[in-house]
């Protein structure tokens, strides 16, 4: 049986391998992300994994570091919390990015699955430049 934690830990590991098939299964089928203002990015635990392939898809990750993971077990769900900072490119565009995501699980026969995820940024000092 997962904790919660791991699957969380698993979720970042695919994205950051890039071997996200698979990645749906980590998600509740009514599973969502949202993004800055809570403004919904992704329904269901297709769309899901979906967001992480698009983002690979569009973006090279020259630097990842994640710190301060949390976790909370309330009312019968999980809440996994932690910072992250990345450098990544786009288009050419390098830049800059941190934030915190923060990760509800609900238990289910096999551990785990996320059921909502919202990412939020943090000011950083954007080095922006042509690749």
């Amino acid at each position: 049986m997962t904790t919660a934690v791991e699957v969380v830990e698993a979720i970042n590991a695919a994205w950051r391998t890039g071997k996200v098939d698979g990645l749906a299964d980590y998600f509740d089928p009514a599973a969502m992300i949202v993004g800055p203002g809570y403004q919904p990015l992704a329904r269901g635990a297709e769309a899901c994994a979906a967001s992480y392939r698009d983002f690979l898809r569009a973006s090279v990750v020259h630097e990842y570091h994640q710190s301060d993971l949390r976790v909370h077990e309330v009312g019968g769900v999980a809440i996994v919390t932690f910072d992250w900072e990345m450098e990544y490119e786009q288009g050419g565009r390098r830049s800059r990015a941190a934030g915190s995501d923060l990760f509800v699980l609900r238990p289910v026969a096999e551990g785990w699955r996320a059921v909502w995820r919202a990412v939020t940024f943090a000011p950083v000092a954007n080095r922006a430049s042509k690749g």
